[in-house]
């Protein structure tokens, strides 16, 4: 149940439901098949999906039907080549980028794939105070903003429980000025130190952490702040220069933190982590006394930027085998945000208004690109 502007007063939302349409995993007869699927994005101007498969370092355009159009890339270092592509997005009329690496290169097309341009990034002795940087979107103006690359540990160690956005820029003369702090995230209860012994630590995120949530497009970013207690989550979106351009409160019932989340979470670990010299009671031990744990879950797990010009939450709901998401469109100050019960075998992607699309596994661990239709739920 999620509340308005504010959280007074609970109001239904409309709970929406999919259904199959779509499912392709490549096109043997051109030799592009899935392997390992890194993003998967719905044009927001044209009726199409791309899919970025790493290993082959391969970015794919297809009809909503499984058509292939295009194929760009292919691993290597000249242009039109990747090295390691992270992030496709969208500029206007459907031209887009291919972002390398933590902003190492960004290669520009046009809406028909024709190779544009090519930046570099910036230089490697450019930093702030002493961590490299994360460049996460162009600002248009030849500038980026971004993040600083702290290391896992370095939050804990250092006792870091905020860091900035980054805007970085040319000076009039051309040449990089410090990058500059434009708005500070909330880092607490981030990191997860996993004490192995023999001096040794291994760090993953805290499932149940409160940190900030940040998504990145071209010259925006979208910040999901969680620290407004049990159900409370704030979305705040920033121009380049780091002035708010939308904000909105919304309050959701508070979902209590239980030993059975706890313990499933923990079977999961032990399920896909395996520590040389360690036995699975020790690992589980170690997980758990470091592991963070609030009387109420945060009231989003992920936020996802997506193009129908929504914000999608993630979230620990629900509803029998289903996982349950919000959407609430970019802008809107009053309405209720959507309710969207999704396949928990679907790891989403990108949402249109019509269709959710996302990565779906079979057996073989084989990836498949699934559109399903988004329908109002008949009660």
């Amino acid at each position: 149940m999620a509340c308005g502007e504010g959280g007074s007063g609970a109001a239904d939302s409309v709970t929406w439901v999919t259904e199959a349409e779509y499912r392709f995993s490549g096109d043997p007869e051109q030799d592009v098949l899935f392997s390992q699927v890194r993003v998967l994005r719905a044009d927001p101007y044209r009726d199409r999906v791309f899919v970025l498969d790493l290993q082959d370092a391969e970015l794919s355009v297809w009809t909503p039907a499984g058509s292939l159009s295009f194929v760009l890339g292919g691993r290597g270092q000249g242009p039109g080549e990747f090295t390691f592509p992270t992030r496709v997005e969208f500029i206007d009329s459907g031209s887009f980028y291919v972002r390398e690496g933590w902003g190492s290169r960004f290669t520009y097309y046009a809406a028909d794939g024709t190779l544009a341009d090519t930046n570099p990034g910036t230089p490697t002795l450019l930093r702030y105070e002493d961590y490299g940087l994360k460049l996460e979107a162009p600002t248009g103006d030849g500038g980026y903003l971004g993040l600083p690359q702290i290391g896992s540990s370095f939050f804990v160690e250092r006792g870091i429980d905020r860091y900035p956005m980054l805007r970085v820029r040319r000076s009039d003369s051309g040449q990089w000025l410090a990058p500059e702090p434009i708005f500070w995230l909330n880092s607490r209860n981030r990191e997860h130190p996993i004490e192995l012994g023999e001096g040794r630590t291994a760090w993953v995120g805290q499932v149940f952490g409160d940190s900030d949530l940040t998504w990145f497009e071209p010259a925006t970013a979208v910040v999901g702040r969680r620290t407004g207690g049990g159900g409370v989550v704030e979305l705040i979106e920033l121009d380049q220069d780091g002035d708010t351009a939308w904000s909105r409160r919304l309050t959701f019932e508070p979902q209590e933190l239980t030993p059975e989340m706890i313990r499933d979470r923990g079977d999961f670990v032990l399920a896909n982590v395996a520590i040389p010299g360690m036995s699975p009671r020790a690992l589980r031990q170690a997980w758990e006394t470091g592991l963070y744990k609030p009387e109420y879950l945060p009231a989003a797990k992920g936020i996802l930027l997506t193009a129908s010009g929504e914000v999608w939450l993630t979230t620990f709901e629900r509803s029998d085998t289903l996982a349950v998401y919000y959407a609430i469109q970019r802008g809107d100050l009053t309405g209720q945000p959507r309710r969207i019960l999704l396949p928990q075998s679907l790891a989403l992607h990108d949402a249109t208004k019509t269709h959710v699309w996302g990565i779906w596994k079979d057996s073989l661990d084989v990836p498949y690109v699934v559109g399903r239709r988004v329908v109002p739920m008949i009660q």
